[in-house]
């Protein structure tokens, strides 16, 4: 019975994903006039608000290069990650991938750093597409309440096999006692 704890304890640890630990170091940010020309979108926008714990919406108010919505979600590192860079409401830049997510070494500047590095730059803004972003993709984490479900799975099924040994045990004492 130990050893079937154990290894409910270990499928229930391998189902929430513990994340991999790993190091963040990056190079210096490159200058948003190089940024942009290896972007996919680059835009500057003001984050209005967190929509959860890594995503944030943000209001477009100029386009440097893509196709980029009125409205975009900019997805965030987990809170797991060593990289991960949390945004404050005010004024950003982006350039990156049209998947809008960023870390810390990606091209996101935020407030007076925002500002200046869009000012030298000398980029011409465009006007955003009207509509808001589409449904961001994915970003590959096991949802809580599937987690809850695949827990409660794995103890129900422990608890039913608990349960049948111990009938089949007394059962077989119970006949065992009876035949002699």
């Amino acid at each position: 019975m130990r050893r079937f704890l154990v290894l409910v304890v270990a499928l229930c640890a391998v189902a929430i994903g513990a994340p991999a630990a790993h190091a963040c170091s990056c190079l210096p940010k490159p200058a948003l006039r190089e940024a942009v020309g290896g972007a996919q979108v680059a835009f500057s926008g003001t984050v209005v608000r967190l929509l959860d714990g890594d995503r944030y919406e943000v209001r477009v108010d100029g386009v440097l290069t893509g196709n980029v919505p009125e409205t975009v979600i900019l997805q965030g590192e987990p809170r797991s990650s060593t990289c991960r860079l949390e945004l404050a409401k005010g004024p950003v830049v982006y350039a990156g991938s049209d998947g809008y997510g960023f870390g810390n070494c990606s091209g996101v500047w935020q407030g007076t750093e925002a500002t200046q590095a869009l000012a030298s730059s000398g980029l011409v803004r465009g006007a955003p597409t009207p509509g808001t972003a589409p449904p961001q993709p994915d970003d590959g984490r096991v949802p809580p309440w599937l987690v809850a479900a695949a827990v409660a799975a794995i103890l129900g099924t422990a608890a039913a096999v608990t349960l049948r040994r111990r009938r089949n045990a007394a059962a077989s004492a119970g006949g065992t006692a009876s035949a002699g």
